[in-house]
């Protein structure tokens, strides 16, 4: 009877760890270490015992359905209840550790889901609704697996990211999502803007003195770049890794809300909006950020990790933004902000279209909704684009768009084309205007259109 009272007693313990990794900010190394360990090895013991007393189970739940008392009913709703909201609070934990800098931390994360896997095939649970770590049991499977053969940080958030862009919405995944976004945006507060939240950060301390170091007496001193590395080099770390675990879980809040209030002198007035929309407006933003690692890992990461349920969404916001950049005549209406947009813009389609085909490639580049239209416009605006005190810079956006076409026509089986022959027919005209801009202004030569 005393064992069979630890499992309830377990879940509780399991519970409240599980509250004081989301809740708690300014947990140090080595606590965070125990608490880790404690709970792979309370998981473990769990798993124990449920193989040793697997039979004993399934008797008394054949004896639980027979019988009709009214307490035996309840004593089912509450463990059934108590088992659905600790599956939620664990899976939101340990995804939230999994943006951790420390890889030893993040192996053991691993190994937890991985443990939490060994229990619902235990218990044959792979089909309950109420386990919300069962509804991404192969993803998780695939993630524990990978943790005994990585051990470099890049490497290891990596495999996280690929798997991590397949999951499948449940309510602890969502809310982990939020956490981090809250964690990611307190962060890229401090990196982009110098600020810090006193009651939330738990860098607050050193980003205080390195930032302090970074605002020099003269602001021309000193570039935001330069800025930047004053920061602790765990600071970056961990933007990254809220970042691209921001990108590839961006699926699960494609249906989700939450209303924005804005304040005016009429007063205050209330939007909802979508969670996606914001945080695809927010990475577009950070494309143009004058801070070169913000900008280059923001692409980067929109181009790899993102989710693929979100290229839809990314892409009507790339045309949207890209259409801004012509007048009423069609002119380009140049400014630096737009064309680093458009040069970062054709990097994150390239990354995409470059990535390894798998068996998922036809289904994801199927989701790139207004792909003719950005593409063409951003064509139209590098066409246009003349840099008179960098006349090179124009040049290597045009051959980065050509690679950029180039890497299309090598996927342009799994592309939904509106109208594959009118776009491939205005994308040569395009280019051939650009060969013959080249051609005019070398007339002692002659380029070939695969030069």
């Amino acid at each position: 009877v005393e064992e069979c009272d630890l499992a309830p007693r377990r879940t509780h313990v399991l519970i409240d760890l599980s509250d004081v990794l989301i809740e708690k900010k300014s947990i140090k190394l080595p606590d965070l270490r125990q608490y880790i360990n404690l709970f792979r090895e309370i998981l473990a013991f769990r798993n124990e015992f449920l193989a040793t007393h697997k039979e004993q189970r399934a008797g008394e739940s054949a004896g639980e359905a027979g019988a009709s008392s009214s307490s035996s009913s309840s004593s089912g709703v509450t463990s059934a209840s108590l088992r659905a909201n600790a599956s939620t609070k664990i899976e939101v934990a340990l995804l939230i550790q999994l943006c951790s800098g420390e890889t030893e931390i993040v192996t053991k994360v691993e190994n937890c889901l991985g443990l939490l896997c060994d229990e619902i095939d235990t218990l044959s649970e792979a089909d309950s609704a109420e386990n919300s770590i069962a509804s991404n049991l192969f993803t998780y499977k695939k993630l524990a697996s990978a943790s005994a053969l990585l051990t470099g940080r890049a490497a290891q958030q990596r495999t996280i990211r690929i798997e991590l862009r397949r999951i499948r919405q449940t309510q602890g995944n969502f809310r982990a999502w939020e956490e981090v976004y809250k964690r990611w945006a307190r962060v890229s507060q401090v990196i982009i803007k110098g600020a810090v939240d006193e009651k939330g950060d738990h860098h607050a301390g050193s980003l205080k003195k390195a930032i302090k170091a970074a605002k020099p007496s003269k602001p021309a001193s000193i570039t935001p770049s330069a800025a930047v590395a004053l920061l602790p080099p765990e600071v970056l770390i961990e933007w990254n890794h809220y970042s691209g675990f921001l990108c590839a879980v961006a699926g699960v809040c494609l249906s989700q809300e939450r209303v924005v209030v804005e304040q005016s002198r009429k007063g205050a007035t209330e939007t909802k909006v979508k969670i996606i929309d914001a945080f695809i407006d927010e990475l577009l933003e950070l494309l143009v950020s004058n801070i070169d690692v913000v900008r280059e890992t923001t692409t980067e990461l929109l181009g790899s990790t993102l989710s693929p349920t979100a290229y839809s969404v990314l892409f009507h916001h790339l045309n949207a933004q890209v259409k801004t950049f012509f007048g009423t005549a069609g002119q380009i209406n140049y400014s630096p902000e737009a064309t680093t947009f458009a040069d970062q813009a054709i990097s994150v389609i390239k990354h995409i279209l470059e990535l390894p085909v798998d068996s998922y490639t036809a289904d994801d580049l199927a989701l790139l909704t207004d792909f003719e239209e950005v593409i063409t416009n951003l064509m139209k605006y590098v066409s246009q684009l003349v840099i008179k005190d960098n006349p090179a810079a124009s040049f290597r956006i045009k051959s980065k768009m050509c690679a950029c076409l180039e890497a299309m026509m090598q996927k342009h089986q799994f592309i939904s084309f509106g109208n594959e022959f009118q776009f491939r027919h205005r994308v040569v005209e395009i280019v051939m205007e650009w060969i013959s801009d080249f051609n005019a202004a070398k007339p002692g030569k002659v380029y070939s259109l695969s030069n």
